[in-house]
């Protein structure tokens, strides 16, 4: 049992007070050589009210017990058992308990997902909601688990309006803790310190509690020097008091831009830069006025971000850029059909219909239980290494980190930020399956071993990290290129012909609309498409000659894509799940076959001692190099991935074979 010892001022020594100290849940105040104990109760006031009663029989001068009281409350925070759990002997039973709990929560879990793919669970059930949007329920999903590491993920949805970009968004977050989601909209700062700060000491210790606890006894109190008394001690405890705002583990869902203020302060924080950040904020309220007051954020939350504006013109944009993940939700005939047909479902079918033909009570419990037991196991793993903002931040082994880091663009800055994206979406997704992947045992590190099935899923629901809206992208795939290699010579009318084979705005807009279905005015195509296109180096423009007033435009990139399909979807409901191969550089060397025997080996090349050193297969059983080895490659090979360079000009992207073909 822990013996927590007060510290006692010379005044209570001289009333005859020797000594106070808390054991276990009860605290003991020596007097007089008299030993007055009292129990610990779950509010200040009924704590106050027991050693009240437990004195009165001992000690008759009120001043003496109200300093008495004075004392215990400055320790307050320190004895709290029950709210702060600082008693260690049942914070230990309260961690067995739950410890137990959690176990029987997963077992029973394991009989209804015998295969322990919890993810998969959860994405094949978001999908039975979300039409034809496989790869933004994962990017959604996995950014959602991200929060609960320390180094969570941000990630924009960009799309016209009525695209579904914020109903995939909301549907993916409802499996997620209410506790855990907070959808901001257009709060203001002020707004998000009052409703979701507390109120802590100059620490940054919890005094919100005691503030409310002493404000409440100040209004009952009758006593005049009991109010003097407390009054005083409510300043003491007001006099470098902060609002404190935890984000770790949370998840921030913006349905609409924020307003510049909360950016500003949210800026650093997307960033990683420090987990704890001290803002100063301009308050105003009807007894202070306008005061500045202080706000403390701890932590890094993950962050979704959802717009219909036209981002390209946004002043924030490049800050967006460098610290968001852009995707846009599918915009395909096939999608609006089956998002009709669910609509109609959910509005002219009987509910316990539903049930059987849409998705049930049973199944949303089943995914959200998913969740709960994917958040522990990932708790506990960062946990077992002792990882926190500034150590031990990584859980995740990949075997081919160095192949891949050197086959990814390297030839500008921003490509760092993509190559960052996709390694950390690699920890992520394979954390998330932590249960059913390998183990190294690296000295007092577990990690968890990344696989090429890992591999694969990332490369799939990254199609696109270059920090084009993926809509743009899909554009320039599906309207533009083929619009341009449509045309044999270069277009021509009365006598007069272009310099070069290009495409025009006005066959943009006819392209668009048969291909998706609707229309687009020139304004709008140059505004939304062909302007960042040609920002981006995706293509040029140049001057008709056929009307001077006009401009033609032509790729700057080919976009021949080399797909990988060898991982299916369940039941067809989305594309295969495929991927463009990477290209490798001219002179990156070809991968040996032993490349992962390679690696392991690497492992034992630096000069560390390390007390143990295990590689453990998907059941958690100790194997041995060539068992591992074999598994590891067993249903798809490292090369596979990898295409090797076809031109002189040294380009690659990962969501395409990409070389140049324009020219000035």
């Amino acid at each position: 049992m822990k013996i927590f010892e007060f510290e006692i001022s010379t005044k209570l020594r001289e009333k005859g007070v020797e000594r106070i100290r808390k054991e276990g849940t009860t605290i003991v105040v020596e007097y007089n050589k008299t030993l007055i104990r009292f129990d610990i109760k779950k509010t200040w006031s009924k704590t106050v009210e027991t050693f009240q009663n437990a004195v009165k029989s001992y000690i008759t001068d009120k001043e003496l017990i109200q300093s008495l009281i004075l004392c215990i409350s400055e320790n307050w925070l320190k004895i709290n058992t029950f709210i702060h759990q600082n008693s260690e002997t049942d914070g230990q039973s309260n961690t067995q308990e739950e410890s137990n709990r959690d176990r029987i929560a997963e077992m029973n879990l394991e009989s209804v997902i015998p295969d322990k793919d919890y993810a998969k669970v959860i994405i094949e059930t978001i999908k039975k909601t979300v039409k034809r949007e496989d790869i933004l329920v994962r990017q959604v999903l996995y950014t959602g688990l991200s929060t609960y590491t320390f180094e969570p993920l941000n990630l924009a949805v960009l799309a016209p309006t009525s695209e579904g970009k914020t109903y995939g968004v909301i549907q993916s977050m409802k499996y997620f803790p209410m506790g855990d989601v907070w959808y901001i909209g257009s709060m203001s700062t002020k707004v998000l310190v009052r409703q979701k700060g507390i109120l802590v000491d100059g620490n940054n210790n919890r005094i919100d509690f005691k503030v409310n606890e002493l404000t409440s006894r100040i209004g009952q109190s009758s006593d005049k020097e009991e109010k003097k008394y407390l009054k005083e001690e409510l300043n003491y405890l007001m006099q470098d008091a902060k609002r404190l705002i935890d984000l770790k583990g949370k998840i921030l869902i913006f349905l609409e831009p924020p307003q510049h203020e909360l950016w500003t302060l949210l800026k650093p924080i997307l960033s990683h830069d420090i987990p704890e950040i001290e803002f100063p904020y301009v308050d105003k309220t009807d007894k202070e006025g306008i005061v500045t007051k202080k706000v403390v954020v701890r932590g890094w939350p993950s962050c979704l971000f959802c717009s219909a504006r036209d981002e390209s013109r946004w002043e924030v944009w490049p800050e967006i850029q460098s610290r968001f993940l852009i995707t846009s939700p599918n915009m395909s005939k096939e999608k609006y059909l089956e998002s009709n047909i669910l609509i109609g479902q959910r509005k002219g079918l009987p509910n316990l219909l539903q049930q059987h033909i849409i998705v049930s009570d049973k199944e949303i419990g089943l995914a959200k239980s998913a969740i709960l037991i994917l958040k522990k196991n990932i708790a506990d793993l960062y946990k077992s290494n002792n990882a926190d903002y500034v150590q031990n931040t990584n859980s995740v082994w990949i075997p081919y980190y160095e192949i891949l880091a050197s086959a990814l663009q390297s030839s500008k800055g921003t490509d760092n930020r993509v190559t960052n994206r996709i390694f950390s979406l690699l920890n992520i997704v394979s954390v998330a399956r932590a249960r059913i992947r390998p183990t190294l045992i690296f000295g007092k590190e577990r990690l968890v071993v990344a696989t090429l099935e890992d591999l694969a899923e990332v490369l799939h629901i990254t199609q696109n990290v270059s920090g084009i809206p993926t809509h743009k992208i899909r554009f320039y795939r599906e309207v533009f290129m083929p619009l341009y290699k449509s045309k044999t010579s270069p277009d021509s009318k009365d006598g007069k012909e272009e310099k070069r084979i290009a495409v025009t705005s006005s066959q943009l807009c006819r392209a668009y609309a048969s291909a998706y279905g609707r229309t687009i005015n020139v304004n709008n195509m140059k505004q939304t498409y062909t302007n960042e296109l040609t920002n981006s180096g995706y293509i040029d423009e140049d001057d008709s000659e056929l009307d001077r007033r006009k401009k033609i435009f032509f790729p700057l990139i080919d976009n021949a894509e080399e797909k990988i399909s060898n991982y299916n979807n369940q039941e067809g409901m989305d594309n295969l799940l495929q991927f463009s191969k990477i290209l490798l550089p001219k002179n990156c060397r070809k991968i040996p076959a032993n490349w992962l025997n390679l690696e392991i080996l690497n492992l034992w090349k630096y000069p560390i001692q390390l007390e143990k050193f295990q590689l453990l297969d998907n059941t958690g059983k100790e194997t041995c190099i060539c068992k591992f080895v074999k598994e590891y490659e067993k249903d798809t090979k490292l090369n596979g991935f990898f295409a090797s360079a076809k031109t002189n000009d040294n380009c690659m992207d990962i969501f395409g074979n990409l070389k140049v073909i324009g020219g000035a």
